[in-house]
C-alpha cells in the first residue's frame, strides 16, 4: 500500500530534523565529523535518514563522510561522491614526511612508497614502526617493510565473520594468485 511505502520515508524526515536539531546545539562548539564506513551493509531505513540528514547539514559545521561501495544506493544519491584509490608514490612520500617524527630520507620514503602499495592506512603502520634512526637512513631496515598488527587485524576483520569453508575457499584463492587452472585443479 502507499502508506506502508510512505512511512518508512517520513520516519527518515522526522528522524534527520531530530539529529539535525542535535548537530545543531553539538556543532557550536566546534566542527563535528560524522563517518558512516560500510554504507553498503546498512539498511535501508538507515540510508533514508542519512540521506535525509545530508541535505539539511549546509549551514552546519558538520561534515558527513559516507564510506562504502555507494553507487547503487538511491537512498544516498544527492551526496557528492568523491572515489579513494591508491596513493600515488608522491603523496605516499608527502603522507610519510606529514606522519615521521624527524626528517626522513628519500630512500626510506621511496621504500615505504613502494611496500604500502599506496595504502594511506599501511603507510601509517609502516612509519609508526620505524625508529627515528631508521627513518632518516641512519640505521638500515632489515627485511622488508611489513605493515603492523593494526593494519593486519583490520583486514582480517573482515574475514573473523565469516563460515570456515568460506574463509578456507578464500585461502585457496589467495594462495593460487589468480592463477584460474591452478584453483580448479585445486579445488578437484
Amino acid at each position: 500500500s502507499t502508506e506502508s511505502v510512505l512511512t518508512p520515508l517520513i520516519d527518515a524526515v522526522e528522524v534527520s530534523r531530530q539529529l539535525r536539531q542535535d548537530l545543531e546545539v553539538a556543532s557550536a562548539t566546534g566542527p563535528l565529523v560524522l563517518i558512516v564506513e560500510d554504507a553498503q551493509w546498512v539498511d535501508r531505513e538507515t540510508l533514508a535518514v542519512i540521506g535525509s540528514l545530508s541535505r539539511r547539514l549546509a549551514d552546519l559545521a558538520v561534515a558527513l563522510i559516507v564510506v562504502g561501495d555507494v553507487a547503487e544506493l538511491p537512498e544516498l544519491a544527492d551526496i557528492e561522491r568523491v572515489p579513494l584509490t591508491r596513493l600515488q608514490p608522491r603523496h605516499v612520500v608527502e603522507l610519510v614526511g606529514a606522519l615521521a617524527p624527524c626528517a626522513v630520507s628519500p630512500g626510506v620514503a621511496a621504500a615505504i612508497a613502494w611496500a604500502s602499495s599506496g595504502n594511506p592506512l599501511a603507510v601509517s603502520d609502516m612509519v609508526g614502526q620505524l625508529s627515528v634512526d631508521q627513518l632518516s637512513g641512519r640505521v638500515r631496515v632489515s627485511g622488508p617493510y611489513q605493515v603492523g598488527s593494526r593494519l593486519t587485524e583490520a583486514f582480517a576483520g573482515c574475514l573473523l565473520g565469516l563460515d570456515e569453508r568460506c574463509r578456507r575457499a578464500l585461502a585457496l584463492v589467495a594462495s593460487t594468485g589468480g592463477r584460474a587452472g591452478v584453483l580448479e585443479s585445486t579445488l578437484e
